[in-house]
C-alpha cells in the first residue's frame, strides 16, 4: 500500500489511494475509560512498544496532559505514533506499506534519514482494542510545501506559503525547480505564539519572505490549515495572493502522488 501522511502540529493529514481524512495531533496519558467515554472515530486510546496513551479528541477532552508536540524538532516517539495510528486507520488489517511524509523545510536535509530510520521497519500498534502489525519497507522524507510544487510550470516563478500550526514555510520554485536561497521556515504558526493576530503574522510574514527576494507582484499562493485566516491580510503586501484548491490535503495529496511515482500503483 502506498500512503502519504503530512503529520502537522495540529492535525494529521491523511492521502491513499480510496480517500483522504485527518485527525487531532494530541497525545496524552492513558486513562480508564468511563461512562462510554469514546464517542467517534477520533476518540482513541491505545498502546505502543510499551507507552499507553489516549489520542486525538480524547486527548483533547479528558487528558490531564493532552497536548500535541510544539516542539522545533520532530525527531521523538509522538511522530513515530502518529504515523502509526495514520496507518492503523487507513490500512484494513496487517500489510506491507511504502509511505512519503515530510519535515519542515529548514531541518528536512539536517533529520530527514533519521525520521526515515524511526519509521522503518516492523511496528506493532494497538488502537482501541484492535492490534494491528505493519511492515513498512520503505519510507521518503519530502520537504514540507511539496504540494505547491504541482503548479509550477517552465519558465514561471511560484511562491508557496505553507501556513501550519507550528511554523510557516515558504518556497519557491523556478521552472520547476525548488530555488533553496528564497525558502525558508518560519518559526511561528497559527497556534503556536501567544499573539493570535492574524494581520501582525501576515505582516511578519512579509517581512520575512521580503528578505528572500520575493516581489509584490509575485503569484503567491497559500496552503495549510491556516491558509483562509491570512490570505485577506496578505494582500496588503502580495496583492496577488490566493489559496489553492484543498489547502489543508494539499501537501498530503501531493505526499501519495510522490509514493506512487516512486513506488507505482
Amino acid at each position: 500500500m502506498n500512503i502519504g501522511i503530512d503529520v502537522g502540529r495540529y492535525k494529521v493529514k491523511v492521502w491513499h489511494a480510496t480517500g483522504n481524512f485527518e485527525f487531532y495531533s494530541n497525545l496524552g496519558e492513558s486513562r480508564e475509560l468511563e461512562f462510554g467515554d469514546s464517542k467517534g472515530s477520533d476518540d482513541m486510546y491505545g498502546s505502543y512498544e510499551g507507552r499507553k496513551f489516549t489520542a486525538g479528541t480524547l486527548a483533547i477532552r479528558e487528558a490531564e496532559y493532552g497536548e500535541s508536540m510544539m516542539t522545533e524538532s520532530k525527531l521523538h516517539e509522538d511522530t513515530v505514533i502518529l504515523n502509526l495510528i495514520a496507518l492503523h486507520k487507513a490500512v484494513s488489517g496487517t500489510g506491507r506499506v511504502k509511505m512519503v511524509t515530510n519535515l519542515p523545510i529548514d531541518c528536512h536535509e539536517r533529520d530527514k534519514a533519521a525520521l526515515r530510520a524511526m519509521l522503518l521497519g516492523m511496528k506493532k500498534l494497538t488502537l482501541n482494542g484492535d492490534i494491528k502489525v505493519f511492515l513498512i519497507d520503505d519510507c521518503r522524507v519530502a520537504p514540507e510545501g511539496i504540494g505547491f510544487y504541482k503548479h509550477a510550470k517552465p519558465g514561471k516563478t511560484i511562491r508557496g506559503l505553507n501556513i501550519g500550526s507550528r511554523t510557516v514555510n515558504a518556497i519557491t520554485f523556478r521552472d520547476e525547480e525548488k530555488i533553496g536561497r528564497e525558502s525558508d521556515t518560519f518559526d511561528f504558526g497559527t497556534e503556536s505564539g501567544k499573539s493570535k493576530d492574524r494581520f501582525e503574522m501576515a505582516r511578519a510574514i512579509a517581512g520575512k519572505t521580503g528578505s528572500l527576494k520575493w516581489k509584490k507582484d509575485d503569484e503567491v499562493l497559500l496552503g495549510g490549515g491556516g491558509a483562509a485566516e491570512i490570505v485577506e491580510h496578505l494582500k496588503q503586501f502580495y496583492p496577488l495572493a490566493k489559496v489553492v484548491e484543498n489547502p489543508v490535503f494539499l501537501d498530503a495529496e501531493a505526499l501519495y502522488r510522490t509514493a506512487v511515482e516512486i513506488y507505482g500503483r
